[in-house]
């Protein structure tokens, strides 16, 4: 997706959806980086994540 119009989904999208959809997808990349073997970093502390 082109960074304008990633822009203007972003802009569309509850702040919620997003933070939940942005985990499930770095939690994907992890599981995935894991099948490969490749050392998985911890992931980065978000600010204002409980």
């Amino acid at each position: 997706m082109e960074l304008k119009n990633f822009a203007k989904y972003l802009k569309g999208k509850p702040l919620p959806e997003l933070l939940h959809r942005a985990r499930k997808e770095s939690l994907r990349r992890i599981l995935a980086q894991e099948d490969i073997g490749r050392p998985r970093r911890p992931a980065p502390k978000r600010a204002g994540a409980k």
